[in-house]
């Protein structure tokens, strides 16, 4: 029996009933709007001093999508600080003009609380950091920048960022229910 459906590239029905030429109708049907999209950047960026946020150097990439929504996102880094009394910190941000800036929390998940943190370390030694997240972000422009801004807590010390990697599925054309 088929299933007729215009979103997985079949065609609405038309008539009631199921003819001999609907049997194949949705056969091999995927959803052709499913997006991964891998971002990857090894080089180290380093920030002296301050307790503000900065962008990391290379560590942005966009999604274009204006009618798309992220299904789900992976975050990971290497961070590292100077001195075991400062705290090195992530904060992952999605921005767009409609959109606004949306912030990765690792507690919250995705939140307009201003320069939320995603990631923290006090090791003086790299340290890996990740986050899985499946809670949906709705793209609202034409492009959605995603990046890695990052800061020292102690102006004294130095933070420390590498091997930077989002994986990101998302998908174009949604609509709410």
């Amino acid at each position: 029996m088929a299933i007729k459906n215009d979103l997985v590239g079949g065609t609405d029905w038309a008539e009631e009933g199921l003819k001999p030429t609907d049997i194949n109708e949705t056969f091999d049907a995927t959803i052709k709007q499913m997006h991964y999209k891998l971002f990857e950047e090894a080089t180290e960026d380093t920030q002296t001093g301050g307790n503000s946020f900065v962008d990391v150097v290379d560590g942005s990439f966009t999604i274009s999508s204006s009618t798309g929504i992220i299904l789900g996102i992976t975050v990971r880094c290497e961070l590292k600080t100077s001195s075991g009394g400062a705290f090195a910190q992530v904060s992952f941000q999605a921005t767009g003009t409609t959109l606004g800036t949306k912030y990765l929390s690792l507690d919250a998940g995705w939140t307009e609380v201003a320069n939320d943190v995603t990631f923290t370390n006090n090791s003086t030694s790299y340290v890996e950091e990740y986050i899985t997240l499946s809670e949906p972000l709705a793209l609202a422009d034409a492009t959605t920048t995603l990046k890695y801004r990052f800061r020292i807590s102690n102006g004294t010390y130095i933070a420390s960022i590498k091997n930077m990697e989002v994986k990101v599925t998302y998908i174009d054309n949604y609509t709410t229910d």
